[in-house]
Parts: C-alpha cells; structure tokens; sequence
C-alpha cells in the first residue's frame, strides 16, 4: 500500500534503551537504502557499536517517526550531562565522527522536519541545550522549524576536504599523486605489496593498524586517537559490522612479512571515507601513507566516486587535490 505524504499524520516515538535500539536494525537499514543522501555514518553498523562502547553516562533518546506504521525518519539522540550541569542533547557519533544526521526517506522530508520541530518544542523537560555538530550542508535538520520556546543558531563546522575522483588519472597534476607513482614503483622494487582486509586476516589488521598509529604518535610523545582501549572495541565491533556489510577498506602496506602502514577507510555509495591511518616510522623512506592513499584514490576512482579525507586540514590532503566541503552545527537552546 502507498502512502501518499501530504496527507500523511506522523506518529513520533522513541527509543531509550539499548534492547529495543537493536531490535530496530532491520527497519533502520531499511530507511537507509530509500534515503540516497544518507551516508555510511548513519548506518546501525556505526551507531549501535558506537553506543555500546561510549553511550554510558548518557541516555538514549532515537526519535522514530512512521506514517501508517512505516518508518519515514530517524534521529538518533542521547543527552549528556555537561560540567555545567546542563543537560546537552547531541546526536549519537558526536566526536570520533563526520557527517551526523538524521534519516529521512525524501518522499517525507517536510513531514518529518515538522515533526521533529514539533518534537524539541515541546516541553519534554529532559535536555537545556540541544547541539547538532559535523552537518552536512543539505541536512535537513539545518532547517528545523523555530517556536517561541526555541532559539536556533547555525555556525560553520570544521570542513572535510573532499577529492573528486571521477578518473584517478585526473588528479595528476598535484604533488601527492606524482610523487604516488615514484613511491609505488619504489616500494614495489624494495619487495612491497598491498594487504586488503579480508576473512583470514581482519583481526590482524585491526592489530596492526593500532600498534602502527601508537609508533607513529609516540614519536610526538603523544598517545594517538586510538590508544583507549574503548576506542579499539569500538572499532573492531564497527568494522566487524561494516565489512559484513560490504562497506569496509582496511588496506595494508607489508616489506616482505612486516606491515609498515595500513588504513583504515569506509566506502558506500560512491564516497570513500578514508577514517584513520598508521605507519611505521622506520619506514618512512617508503612513504607509506602517501602509497596506501594513492591505492585509496585509485580504488575511488575505478569506482567513479569521491574520497572524502573527513576532518582536519592539514596540507598532505590539499596536495592531492581535495577542496574543503562545508559542515555546520546548528545549536538550539530554550528562551527563557
């Protein structure tokens, strides 16, 4: 039976423990494949894990919104007690990820944006600051309908530099992709090969590219983004998830038996998200991180796609070629 949206009456609904978050898999993914700009970030595969490793100390609050009992959006929300203690209501990812947003199947998008309007005007009393960080410039949630009892802010967010690999070969005439072939032919004559992820050797990967980011950062005397032990459940847990799914690129740099570099990247719907990397310094004649990016770029482009660097801005990403793409947050806060 079709559903025609103007007509449509929303029923809102939400979702506040783990139990019944996972049990929503199915019609999650579901909404996922009819909702074309929803990217691998918004996946149960990212959030459910992401929750379990780091939703302690917060609650849950995953807005459902259905029309004649199907699933037309979903926004997933958990609210943070501040030092300030102010209650903050962010999306679920907010931290170690890019790209946040709600899911809205496009035939719905104004029903469901007025029932989420509706949603945070209204007086639930649980949450003071609602923060929605790492936006992409067409969410849906930058134009969340305003009340009397609401006051909206849009600010810019830190951007993602972006390269367009519509034809890997464009992109040689930037620095990084010239000196890409050198380094490949280089590494290739010293014994070098590519790993990519697979059955055998996920788990070994996986361990690799830790241990490889440690030696990478404690030459800074620094720990590196992926030394807590949570972080690192999370990801196998995710990536354990996504590879099922089809959507992982965990690829590997090896000299002979010892692994020198490895990447860490998600890929759906033509954009590849190249999420975090590790090499081995005693390598770096290799170049490894400038190889296993160009073996990013060139799997992009065979696929026609985008390589999105995420964020941070340094330099070794504008040397391939990539222009920054805008982020927003949009902050909402009570009148008083």
């Amino acid at each position: 039976m079709s559903i025609d949206p103007y007509y449509a009456r929303p029923e809102v609904a939400l979702v506040t423990g783990p139990v019944e978050y996972g049990a929503l898999r199915d019609e999650w993914i579901d909404l996922w494949e009819r909702t074309p700009e929803a990217g691998v970030f918004q996946r149960p595969e990212w959030l459910i894990p992401w929750w379990r490793h780091f939703g302690s100390g917060k609650v849950m609050r995953v807005v459902l919104i259905r029309c004649e009992g199907r699933l037309v959006g979903l926004l997933p929300l958990s609210i943070l007690r501040q030092p300030d203690n102010s209650r903050e209501l962010q999306l679920i990812g907010t931290g170690n990820t890019d790209r946040l947003d709600a899911i809205i199947d496009p035939a719905y998008r104004d029903t469901v944006v007025q029932a989420i309007s509706h949603w945070l005007g209204s007086d639930i009393g649980d949450w003071d600051r609602c923060l929605f960080a790492q936006l992409p410039a067409d969410s849906a949630l930058l134009r969340l309908q305003t009340s009397d009892s609401l006051v909206r802010t849009i600010s810019p967010a830190e951007p993602c530099p972006v390269l367009q690999v519509t034809d890997h070969a464009a992109v040689g005439v930037h620095a990084s992709p010239r000196r890409y072939a050198y380094y490949r032919r280089r590494a290739e004559r010293e014994g070098a090969r590519f790993i990519e992820s697979s059955h055998a050797d996920f788990d070994r990967l996986l361990d690799g590219l830790f241990a490889l980011h440690a030696a990478r950062w404690r030459e800074r005397d620094q720990p590196g983004a992926l030394a807590d032990a949570a972080v690192q459940a999370f990801l196998r847990h995710a990536c354990a998830e996504l590879r099922v799914a089809g959507m992982l690129r965990l690829i590997g740099l090896a000299h002979h038996d010892r692994l020198v570099g490895l990447y860490l990247a998600f890929s759906a719907r033509g954009r590849c998200s190249a999420y975090i990397g590790g090499f081995d310094p005693e390598y770096n004649r290799l170049n490894p991180g400038t190889v296993l990016i160009g073996r990013l770029v060139e799997q992009t482009g065979n696929e026609g796609g985008v390589l999105d660097f995420l964020r941070g801005r340094e330099p070794y990403k504008y040397d391939w070629g990539a222009a920054d793409e805008e982020l927003w947050t949009c902050t909402l806060t009570r009148r008083t």
